[in-house]
């Protein structure tokens, strides 16, 4: 079995297996993949004429779920896996060694309106998941409904199902990856046939990926050929070389104090109580932190040599010197070393930081996406009246803010009245300034992926920029639906176009679109 190379995967929910096993064959050999990902396929036991394939299901009761995953044979190791089912058949959880590299592989179906699934499922990537994962599933709701659905009427099924997906992949840090690829466009996996002519379209199966494994990606795409199915199949590649195919050694780091790399700030006492307003760092923070990351064991290649497996396995004894850490930080102007924010570059948008840091930043980034939902507004039934949807997204990768502009936002949030838990205290902008990487040219932050401060400070970024439009009307109605890499800011039909222009001159790292032009 040869080592490395490029893989190539299908999701799919085919909508039934056993009256037309035959065509599902057809599409499974027109696509050409090592491994599919199958959802709603009802009955599961003609997946045994598949000659060639590992075929790896869930045996539920219910006639209406069930998932399978089928791995091609010359790539399987069938000496080593271990699979988790769903009784409900709703999920399966596969992992397996293919072509020498170890996955986690996930197929997915959540039933309209259901959240058992995911909170289920959530437990179940905690304790089981390693090195790379992926996750492919009709998650039956649309992560933007602005983008993701072509219909004007809400669905309620998708509104009660948003937020906890929203949960699930804060969870992990996980990528939508179709949108990653494709962030200004909107295409559908899903077409209703109840309207013939006046078909609601809806993209409801999703590739989700942890941040720090996004960079195996390499496509992405929704398929657009007639299949047997009301659901298009979602296509991705991913690419390893040989050498990050290899096992990697485990590595026993010695629980010593050499860890302690910042002795001067982990070992500051300080007094908490001195500033209210930024609660300190509790244990709970930090496990779930540790956990949002774990299921990226894999990536041990640290700039400091300390891998995420010793935080892992030594959480119990580490979480007072990192409690002490990230206070220190947050609750005084501490002088942070330069050399914190160091990674490695893996391509040329994805770096890998130290998992102090990633702790750190996953804690801020959380404080500060509760503070920013908190303002955000429900998705509501809006189109069909007298404004219109202007999308707000990022030209390129990796995003370069200069910390004017940058510093200029985070004051305007922390200006605002103080919400729980609370973002962090005005001077504590120097902070963000010493966290994130400066560009080589040193006039620009980078918000770069593998950071978790970037995807929120992408949000705060354009709901600024978006409210900054909201403020040149009179008419102060004007409302913002923030979603995950993009915002949507809803305005009166009589509104001047050439404020887009100033906006796209004035912030040149923005695009700025109506979202009918896109469809």
């Amino acid at each position: 079995m040869s080592s490395g190379g490029k893989l190539r995967f299908m999701s799919w929910n085919s909508n039934g297996l056993k009256s037309k096993i035959s065509r599902v064959r057809s599409e499974i050999e027109k696509q050409e993949c090592h491994v599919f990902f199958l959802q709603e396929t009802h009955s599961n036991e003609d997946l045994e004429k598949l000659e060639d394939w590992k075929s790896i299901y869930t045996k539920q009761t219910s006639p209406n779920t069930g998932v399978a995953i089928l791995i091609r044979k010359d790539i399987f190791d069938e000496s080593c896996y271990t699979v988790e089912r769903d009784h409900d058949g709703c999920y399966i959880v596969v992992k397996c060694t293919l072509k020498g590299q170890l996955f986690t592989l996930v197929s997915l179906y959540n039933p309209p309106a259901n959240t058992r699934p995911l909170i289920k499922l959530r437990d179940v990537i905690e304790k089981n998941a390693d090195s790379i994962l992926l996750i492919g599933g009709d998650f039956n709701t649309t992560l933007n409904p602005y983008l993701d659905r072509n219909s004007k009427t809400k669905n309620k099924q998708h509104l009660s199902l948003n937020p906890v997906v929203e949960v699930f992949m804060t969870s992990f840090h996980l990528v939508d990856v179709w949108r990653r690829f494709h962030p200004t466009e909107c295409e559908f996996t899903y077409k209703s046939s109840k309207r013939p002519g006046k078909a609601v379209k809806s993209r409801l199966d999703y590739l989700f990926v942890p941040e720090e494994s996004m960079h195996y990606i390499k496509t992405c795409e929704i398929s657009k050929e007639e299949c047997c199915s009301d659901h298009q199949p979602v296509l991705f590649e991913i690419w390893m070389s040989k050498e990050e195919s290899k096992k990697p050694e485990f590595c026993d780091y010695p629980f010593t104090g050499e860890w302690l790399r910042y002795k001067s700030i982990y070992q500051t006492k300080h007094d908490w109580t001195k500033n209210p307003h930024t609660p300190p760092v509790m244990k709970e923070e930090i496990e779930k932190a540790v956990e949002s990351l774990a299921v990226n064991q894999k990536q041990d290649d640290r700039p400091d040599c300390i891998p995420l497996s010793f935080y892992v396995n030594n959480l119990y004894n580490l979480i007072p010197d990192l409690c002490a850490f990230c206070n220190n930080i947050l609750q005084q102007p501490v002088n942070i070393p330069e050399s914190f924010n160091e990674a490695f570059k893996v391509s040329e948008t994805y770096y890998r930081f130290n998992v102090d840091y990633l702790i750190l930043a996953t804690i801020m980034a959380r404080r500060l996406h509760d503070h920013l939902e908190s303002h955000s507004v429900e998705y509501t039934d809006d189109r069909k009246k007298e404004n219109k949807a202007v999308l707000f997204t990022f030209k390129e990768q990796p995003i370069k803010v200069s910390w004017s502009v940058l510093r200029k936002f985070l004051a305007k949030e922390m200006d605002k009245v103080k919400t729980t838990p609370p973002i962090p205290d005005t001077y504590l902008i120097d902070i963000f300034y010493r966290v994130l990487k400066n560009s080589s040219c040193g006039k620009y932050k980078l918000l770069c992926w593998g950071c978790p401060l970037t995807p929120v400070l992408m949000t705060l970024c354009l709901k600024c920029i978006a409210n900054e439009m909201i403020e040149m009307f009179e008419n102060k109605t004007s409302k913002i639906f923030i979603s995950r890499e993009n915002v949507v800011v809803r305005l009166p039909l009589d509104f001047d176009k050439k404020i887009l222009k100033n906006l796209k001159e004035k912030y040149i790292f923005v695009e700025c679109k109506l979202v009918e032009d896109l469809r």
